[in-house]
């Protein structure tokens, strides 16, 4: 018997890494989305989100226009990661691709992304902090 299969369609192929990095980005948005669904602050939606795909949330800002919120996630994938962005506003929320991020909240990310590495990279620092009453 001969079967004839579509090679894209098999599932767990090793698909390329732009279809992993849009499954990613799918999953987190469908989390938050699930999330504010359920009545959690735009805060704990992405929070939860960001856990639920094993991203970072790096912080949240009030947004700029002064209505709604935005935060910024660092996903890390195959060796590499990239940064986005959620922002709420009244009508939902929008997921947006670290080349369209302004220049200037994308470079606090990368700035806050160095200190928290150096930081957990320095066991001198840490020690004293995890031994620390919360």
């Amino acid at each position: 018997m001969n079967v004839m299969m579509n090679s894209r369609a098999k599932p767990g192929g090793g698909g390329s890494a732009i279809e992993s990095a849009r499954l990613k980005r799918l999953e987190l948005e469908l989390a938050v989305e699930l999330g504010v669904g359920a009545g959690k602050s735009f805060s704990d939606a992405v929070q939860q989100a960001a856990e639920s795909v094993a991203a970072d949330l790096l912080f949240v800002l009030p947004g700029a226009d002064g209505a709604g919120h935005a935060a910024l996630l660092r996903l890390t994938e195959d060796g590499g990661s990239r940064i986005l962005q959620v922002r709420k506003s009244g009508s939902g929320f929008a997921v947006t691709e670290e080349q369209h991020i302004d220049a200037a909240v994308l470079g606090f990310a990368r700035a806050s992304i160095d200190v928290l590495e150096r930081l957990r990279d320095d066991q001198q620092v840490l020690a004293p902090l995890a031994s620390a009453a919360h």
